[in-house]
């Protein structure tokens, strides 16, 4: 039986190549039936061939959806594949073998109807000025860059990300803090907290940029960071991201109170003053099933696009 990974990319072909050549995945990922479905928000050759390679499921999205639409594009075809067990990670996650996945997907297998599981992507949180400790010692303010899920709870509980945000920034966060403080049907627990991995660290000394380390006897994990160093490197571009940031912080600062999280009904002219149409996650998902039809078990009538 597949065990599936949803894999969310947009400029990093070269560095997951290198992190995921042809013998780590012969030797470390086909022996447990692991199966990357790819969205790539970028469009990348080399990423499409990587997948030809393997047998694995590209799918190249119209729109760069970003992560705050690529993590609910995930859940919510997860949902009509009929999985009740999958994985979402970042193209800019490194792994040096199997374990971390295998650990993270057994755990959602046994108690994913009511968490997710996580794997933190910084050493101590970015986005909440409040805190001062690392992730060992206080909750996470990221659903991180490898998480497991439960797709069929996440449609009974409706646990979705607020598509309000557009692009990145705050979607993730937001999220974590609206299961705690308004929907309180499912939670969230730490991976290496869980497993006292504690020896995490900065490789260069950055918490912005850097390259977040966890290793273990057994294994390294990784998160790289490497968007927007990849973009300047490509582009000249300093902080492409920042737009985003900046359009979203208003909604994300009036939503998130002390004790609750309030969200506005959709609207989609948040996306389509940028080009997007008025519904580009749900565009994306029926889009992936005209190519890949074969995955569709249980239907798109719930991500059917309003007034079409």
């Amino acid at each position: 039986m597949k065990k599936y990974i949803f894999v969310l990319t947009y400029n990093e072909q070269e560095l997951w190549i290198k992190n995921y050549p042809k013998e780590l995945i012969e030797t470390h990922f086909n022996p447990y039936n692991f199966h990357f479905i790819v969205l790539d928000n970028g469009n990348q050759p080399l990423m499409k061939a990587w997948c030809r390679e393997h047998g694995f499921t590209y799918y190249a999205s119209q729109h760069n959806i970003g992560s705050s639409g690529g993590y609910n594009w995930a859940f919510k075809v997860a949902y009509s594949m009929n999985l009740d067990t999958a994985l979402f990670m970042q193209a800019d996650v490194e792994v040096s073998n199997a374990e971390p996945l295998l650990l993270t997907y057994n755990l959602t297998k046994e108690q994913g109807e009511k968490y997710f599981f996580i794997w933190p992507q910084q050493l101590f949180s970015f986005w909440d000025p409040s805190s001062s400790k690392p992730w060992i010692g206080e909750p996470l303010h990221n659903l991180g860059n490898l998480v497991g899920f439960n797709a069929k709870a996440q449609f009974e509980h409706q646990c979705y990300f607020d598509e309000n945000y557009v692009v990145t920034h705050f979607d993730d966060l937001e999220f974590l803090y609206w299961l705690e403080r308004t929907n309180k049907k499912m939670s969230f627990k730490n991976v290496p907290e869980l497993l006292n991995h504690n020896n995490h660290y900065y490789d260069n000394k950055s918490s912005v940029g850097g390259i977040f380390v966890i290793e273990t006897p057994s294994y390294i994990f990784k998160v790289h960071h490497a968007s927007e160093g990849i973009h300047q490197e490509k582009t000249g571009e300093a902080r492409f991201h920042s737009k985003w940031l900046e359009f979203n912080q208003p909604y994300y600062r009036n939503a998130v109170q002390p004790d609750y999280v309030f969200r506005e009904p959709y609207d989609p002219n948040r996306w389509t003053r940028f080009g997007y149409p008025p519904y580009p996650v749900l565009h994306e998902i029926n889009r992936f099933f005209t190519h890949h039809p074969h995955l569709n078990v249980n239907g798109v009538e719930p991500w059917k696009i309003p007034n079409e």
